[in-house]
């Protein structure tokens, strides 16, 4: 079952995205926070990728998982390149099983090359892999 919902995570990256209408700039609540916050999403709405994940990624991670500088065979600058696996051979999200995926275990016990994240950023983590780790 887990190697199904990896294919599943890898196959939607495979296919383009559909066209998705304008939307206007973000509002003060939805944008990009600095690190020292770790606010919740809002009130009734899941994790998201797009609004929570990839800015906590790219502002934590991406000095050392970018196309310029892919530590460990992995990059942090898209949702394909999040899922997919680097050097190891476990997947790094696996939907829904937070705790039997290597981006949330290594963020956990705290990656040897980078700050630890606070308990909020990683309870963000935690639950967009708990709540199916979708592209949105």
């Amino acid at each position: 079952m887990r190697y199904l919902t990896v294919i599943l995570l890898l196959l939607a990256c495979g296919s383009k995205p559909e066209p998705r209408a304008f939307t206007p700039a973000p509002q003060p609540d939805t944008a990009i926070r600095p690190l020292t916050q770790s606010p919740p999403p809002p009130a009734g709405q899941p994790v998201s990728f797009g609004r929570d994940i990839l800015p906590l990624l790219s502002t934590s991670c991406l000095s050392c998982h970018s196309p310029e500088n892919p530590g460990g065979n992995y990059l942090v600058n898209s949702y394909c390149d999040v899922v997919a696996s680097g050097s190891d051979s476990t997947p790094n999200v696996i939907a829904g099983r937070p705790e039997s995926s290597l981006l949330y275990t290594y963020l956990r016990q705290g990656h040897p090359a980078c700050s630890p994240l606070d308990s909020g950023r990683l309870r963000l983590i935690h639950d967009w892999i708990k709540q199916g780790a979708r592209n949105d």
